[in-house]
């Protein structure tokens, strides 16, 4: 029994739907739906970026709103965005708060689903919980690979960089930011590609992966970010302040403190005036750091309390706290406030301490996740098994014919694959030859022409390698093209035009040929467009220069419209270019027969008598 390609391509169709809507139905308990668009969550996500005022107040009365209609997928999506929102007001307490709540109550159907635990654990990492942040992250990098939500890879993988590198393992965390990179690329999404040189940067410049190399490298990923057009259509105002932080940061260690300076004051300037007091405080760290280099202790301990003041009790960021204490220290100890010292010194005790206590809970943690991980598995093993013998036959059964199918397939393309390879070998082995054929009657002409006495034999016998020549390179340009049925005119016609003037008797004769890039011809009309141009240089280097005198040509070919080509030549000789008066001239006939033949037209210019213009056909 034989079936058509299109029934087998629906029956093909139909089995890989039956066993993917299969395999989501027993993960999810119904297919997989992408979040459709709500107009006033997108319209809350536009304020919360612009960082307005009035997006706190919207996300309230949206909440309301899906609270009151029962909504649990606008109540998820819009407490994250709340969370985001606290978070930029830097109360990162309520932030975490509210992410943990969407993070519970979300489903597969929620961008929050995806987001939620990402977001919580950056939250988290800054609180010195870097190994729950890391539990989190790599539990939505599972969800997004299984959903096929590709598009949420790079951040993912961004975050888990960030974790690495603030805990010393630039190496491991460099390997996820390359990994994120590739990611955005295989996107085009500018968006992550601004969160992978901020990452990369940061990896670079870390204090456990500096040297000057890695420094430089790090620079040059920070260059890109303060660019234009980054900087300002992707960079929102908190990035920015960020970026140029770390600008002024990297400039330091590499000793340039003018510059390190200069970025600095632009960061601080714009976390000023938007009020990112977490960034001002970061901003601060920097700038004592610098003038603690260049020997200004006084300054340094004044941006030092400054720092301290910054940052608002809902901010609980112990790493950056803990450093802060130490840099008051050491500025307190050689300004010989030892009081001071001391007491930063026992701020930083305890926080060490705090650091400690976290450490031996992380033990714990582990016991009771992995437990809670066990307990899921077996309930998954157990669901499974109940739905295995259900879908069994179904599965065999698709997979057997898949296979049959795709072997078809796989073999059909193989041999059409190797056919079209063998038609390119023959094809270019067939222009290749014929190239060299030519160029070896070229030569037996030649020999020829040394054994004459006669000049205006000599004279034709040159012409006519010309013309075997100008066929010579049609076949060299298909040789370099894609194509065999057509040639870049504009590359075509400067090599006849060069190799025409080549060998020319006249003195310091100048050719200039201005050509549109990239105008595709047929190679039956591209070859009568090199006769022309070859008989037109010819006989300007024949007639118009009698003398040998110095010349100039000039050779302009463009689109007139969009399916007419424009081929205008010139020279500035004695004389007038071939007319339609010179009747009796083989050349001019020959010209006036090719344009003929391209079903052209040729016009004389009457104000310039030492220009001629040919149109024809683009196609």
């Amino acid at each position: 029994m034989k079936f058509s390609n299109k029934a087998i391509f629906i029956f093909f169709y139909l089995a890989i739907f039956c066993i993917v809507n299969t395999n989501l139905s027993a993960q999810t308990g119904q297919p997989y739906i992408q979040n459709s668009t709500n107009p006033k969550l997108a319209r809350l996500i536009e304020l919360r970026r612009n960082n307005t005022d009035s997006a706190l107040p919207f996300a309230n009365q949206l909440l309301k709103e899906a609270l009151a209609n029962k909504d649990n997928w606008l109540e998820c999506e819009v407490t994250l965005e709340m969370a985001r929102i606290y978070f930029a007001k830097d109360d990162q307490k309520t932030s975490l708060d509210l992410s943990l709540k969407a993070e519970q109550h979300s489903t597969p159907k929620n961008a929050a689903y995806f987001n939620a635990p990402q977001f919580s654990a950056y939250l988290l990492n800054r609180m010195g919980k870097s190994e729950a942040a890391l539990q989190k992250l790599f539990l939505c990098l599972k969800r997004t690979e299984t959903s096929g939500a590709n598009k949420m890879l790079p951040s993912i993988n961004f975050t888990i960089a960030d974790i690495y590198r603030e805990n010393q393992n630039s190496a491991i965390a460099k390997g996820f930011a390359f990994q994120g990179l590739q990611q955005a690329k295989e996107l085009k999404d500018t968006s992550q590609l601004v969160m992978a040189y901020n990452t990369l940067g940061n990896i670079y410049s870390n204090r456990d992966y500096r040297t000057d190399k890695n420094i430089d490298t790090a620079i040059a990923y920070y260059t890109k970010l303060v660019t234009p057009p980054l900087v300002n259509k992707w960079l929102k105002p908190y990035d920015s302040a960020r970026d140029f932080c770390n600008m002024g940061r990297v400039y330091r260690i590499a000793g340039k403190f003018d510059l390190s300076s200069h970025y600095l004051d632009i960061a601080l300037d714009v976390a000023e005036r938007r009020n990112f007091k977490s960034v001002k405080q970061a901003i601060l760290n920097e700038q004592l750091t610098l003038e603690k280099e260049l020997g200004n202790l006084v300054r340094a301990g004044t941006l030092a309390n400054q720092a301290a003041l910054a940052l608002p009790d809902s901010q609980t960021s112990v790493f950056r706290t803990r450093d802060l204490n130490q840099q008051t220290e050491d500025i307190l100890q050689q300004t010989g406030d030892y009081e001071a010292a001391y007491n930063n010194l026992l701020k930083n005790t305890q926080l060490k301490d705090s650091l400690f206590n976290i450490e031996k809970q992380r033990a714990i943690l582990e016991v009771e996740k992995k437990y809670e991980a066990d307990t899921r598995v077996l309930k998954a093993v157990n669901l499974a098994q109940k739905k295995e013998n259900e879908r069994n036959i179904i599965i065999a059964s698709s997979i057997l014919f898949l296979g049959i199918l795709l072997s078809y397939f796989l073999w059909n393309s193989y041999k059409r694959r190797k056919h079209a390879e063998f038609l390119k070998t023959l094809i270019l082995e067939v222009n290749h030859r014929t190239k060299n054929n030519l160029q070896m009657l070229s030569v037996l002409i030649s020999g020829t022409q040394n054994q004459l006495t006669d000049e205006q034999t000599k004279t034709d016998i040159k012409k006519l390698k010309s013309y075997i020549k100008s066929f010579a390179m049609m076949y060299e340009n298909l040789n370099n093209t894609a194509s065999f049925d057509t040639v870049n005119l504009s590359d075509y016609v400067t090599n006849v035009s060069n190799s025409a003037v080549s060998g020319s008797r006249v003195n310091d004769l100048s050719l200039e040929i201005k050509t549109e890039r990239n105008i595709q011809l047929s190679t039956d009309k591209a070859i009568l467009v090199g006769l022309i141009v070859n008989e037109l240089i010819t006989n300007s280097i024949k007639h118009a220069f009698p003398s040998g005198n110095e010349g100039k040509i000039t050779i302009n070919l463009f689109k007139k419209e969009e399916a007419t080509l424009a081929l205008s030549y010139e020279d500035n000789g004695t004389g007038q270019i071939a007319s339609p008066s010179k009747t009796g001239s083989f050349g001019v006939n020959m010209i006036q027969q090719l344009v003929k033949q391209m079903k052209g037209s040729i016009l004389y210019d009457t104000d310039n008598l030492k220009r001629v213009n040919i149109y024809f056909p683009a196609a």
